[in-house]
């Protein structure tokens, strides 16, 4: 029996290694796809829609390498609620890589969790989450071949190509970088003399959101969500509003309060509802100038659009 299960487990791992890499777009990631899994309209990385799986991948710069291979420890991924089993120093493609396997629990459920974090000109973190109704052992064998299949290709992607929704540069802010995948960055453009704290603005597209979640209380699930920005403490809520952009209908939250240094801060943040999703915006000025932005972020809201 185990001489057939390694045999299995390597012809697992020759058939990964001998299907065609799948570029994802948005990244410099390259890697076979796991059967029924296909590159994602929502995040940077590939989904399979019949099982709920998803493999997440998120670029950073070259030197969050050695600073993630410190700050993934078994009890550092224990505080993120992820109980680690295995760990794994490899060499893939001739670069430096680390796979974690654990697992982490999640509504109810169970879920494998597979982390690869791979070095290079740009540090690669992919992130496979697995629904316990179909971890099995040759499937899970599966996305972990995949996973040891990744490359880097060495060509620069635009990281707004792989997100589900688009927006322009306007109102003084330009795209600093995709977050998670799924999300993107907007610092405000300053000169190099400034001193003050530059305002950001922040999009983001739900990940598992559930109709049942906001349907019939829109106002009161952007309110709730908006008590969950991090390093942000509500003082009170300023307004709100109901608003339609680019043909969806959501709300609007501002909300003057304080950052974790202590810096009163002014936030707007605005919910659009797409069926059971969801597109997040969230600008953070300090408060004392806070309300000359708002119109400005408001500008960049109304440019938000699905793809």
């Amino acid at each position: 029996m185990l001489v057939a299960a390694v045999i299995a487990f390597a012809g697992v791992v020759a058939a990964a290694q001998a299907q065609e890499p799948v570029a994802v777009p948005g990244t410099q990631v390259a890697m076979p796809a796991p059967e029924g899994f296909t590159v994602s309209e929502r995040f940077a990385g590939f989904e399979n829609a019949s099982t709920g799986a998803s493999i997440l991948i998120v670029e950073m710069p070259a030197e969050a390498f050695p600073q993630l291979l410190e700050g993934l420890t078994a009890e550092g991924l224990a505080q993120r609620g992820l109980t680690e089993e295995s760990r794994s120093e490899e060499t893939i493609g001739g670069l430096p890589a680390l796979l974690i396997g654990g697992t982490q629990a999640a509504g109810g459920l169970t879920l494998e969790k597979r982390m690869l974090i791979l070095g290079g000109e740009v540090t690669a973190l992919l992130t496979a989450t697995i629904p316990p109704d179909v971890a099995t052992p040759e499937h899970l064998a599966e996305v972990e071949a995949s996973l040891r299949a990744v490359r880097l290709t060495g060509e620069p992607g635009d990281a707004r190509e792989a997100l589900p929704f688009a927006f322009d540069e306007v109102a003084g802010f330009r795209f600093d970088r995709a977050l998670g995948g799924s999300g993107a960055l907007l610092v405000e453009e300053q000169p190099a003399e400034t001193a003050s704290r530059p305002a950001v603005f922040i999009i983001a597209n739900s990940l598992g959101a559930s109709c049942s979640q906001f349907v019939g209380r829109e106002e009161a699930f952007g309110r709730a969500i908006l008590g969950q920005i991090s390093d942000f403490t509500i003082d009170e809520i300023a307004s709100n509003r109901d608003v339609v952009i680019g043909g969806l209908s959501g709300v609007e939250h501002v909300a003057n309060g304080t950052s974790e240094n202590g810096a009163p801060t002014t936030v707007i943040q605005t919910v659009l509802f797409d069926g059971c999703n969801y597109l997040r915006s969230v600008g953070m000025a300090p408060q004392g100038e806070g309300q000359p932005y708002l119109p400005r972020f408001r500008r960049l809201a109304e440019t938000i659009r699905t793809k």
